[in-house]
């Protein structure tokens, strides 16, 4: 009986799928991977779950929407900002503790027909709070070394508000500070700083913001291959229009770069997790793709 559960075949219910499923995605095509990251309730999942809502609309940023293998985990974490679920405020299902190797897909076409797969990683926010703490923490989250993209959360509330602005950057600047020193971002990574909730900032606190990226970007990024700053609003109600900025932000994790040079062949041997499986098979698809 046991040997039996042992060679079960897990099939995907669509909530999340595994690094060994996202394995067949950027094996079939260019597929660009994401990492979501930032202190809890800075607004991670709102991000990427209204980013699959924007498509709602229609085309966006100059594609439109072509499916995906994880609509039902879209679906849920969307939920609580729709009417269906009776909520006064609009809210967003928290990432459960523990989820730290999910991933959701969103796949994307251009008016040309060309085909734009992304995977993007759910992480609980404590996760990273403990990594900005802990170079061996820091590591446990493996994903990191794999990423084309690592998006740097920072909460625009907080940064407006007196008594937290401080911290808000803190966070930020710590985890992608622990990030650089324990290897799991080099200067082959890009990241993207991003403010959260910029119809609460705009007009409020707009130098002190400003001057906080110009310190992040002084302190880091000689150390990366990129870092840009991105504002971002996603729900509001006042003059900003929601999805403010993601135009922008989404051609950039449409971008496919890799990190590392391209192994001649893949040695089930050399690896200690599921994403480091990912990140070679992706690597061997790329170079038989562009170099057959």
């Amino acid at each position: 009986m046991a040997d039996e559960k042992s060679k079960a075949i897990r099939f995907s219910d669509g909530e999340f799928l595994a690094a060994s499923e996202g394995g067949e995605i950027v094996r079939s095509s260019p597929t660009s991977v994401v990492v979501v990251a930032g202190m809890a309730r800075s607004g991670k999942t709102t991000l990427v779950g209204e980013l699959y809502g924007l498509f709602h609309k229609g085309p966006f940023a100059g594609h439109i929407f072509a499916g995906s293998r994880t609509l039902p985990g879209f679906e849920r974490r969307c939920h609580l900002a729709r009417l269906c679920s009776e909520r006064e405020v609009p809210d967003t299902e928290r990432t459960g503790f523990g989820e730290s190797h999910d991933l959701l897909h969103l796949r994307l076409a251009a008016p040309n027909g060309t085909r734009s797969d992304i995977l993007f990683s759910d992480i609980y926010g404590e996760a990273f709070h403990i990594a900005a703490d802990s170079a061996d923490e820091c590591r446990k989250i493996t994903i990191l070394k794999r990423a084309n993209h690592v998006a740097i959360l920072v909460d625009g509330k907080k940064a407006v508000d007196k008594p937290e602005r401080q911290r808000a950057f803190a966070g930020p600047d710590s985890l992608l500070r622990q990030c650089l020193d324990s290897g799991m971002l080099d200067i082959n990574s890009n990241v993207q700083i991003v403010l959260t909730k910029w119809d609460l900032v705009a007009g409020q606190g707009d130098a002190f913001i400003n001057d906080k990226f110009e310190w992040l970007i002084e302190r880091h990024c000689n150390r990366l291959a990129t870092l840009t700053v991105h504002k971002t609003a996603l729900r509001t109600n006042g003059p900003i229009c929601a999805g403010l900025g993601m135009d922008e932000l989404l051609q950039t994790w449409i971008t496919v770069q890799s990190r590392y040079v391209i192994p001649p062949t893949v040695d089930n041997n050399l690896y200690h997790s599921e994403f480091d499986r990912l990140d070679a098979t992706w690597q061997v698809a790329l170079n038989r793709r562009y170099h057959d």
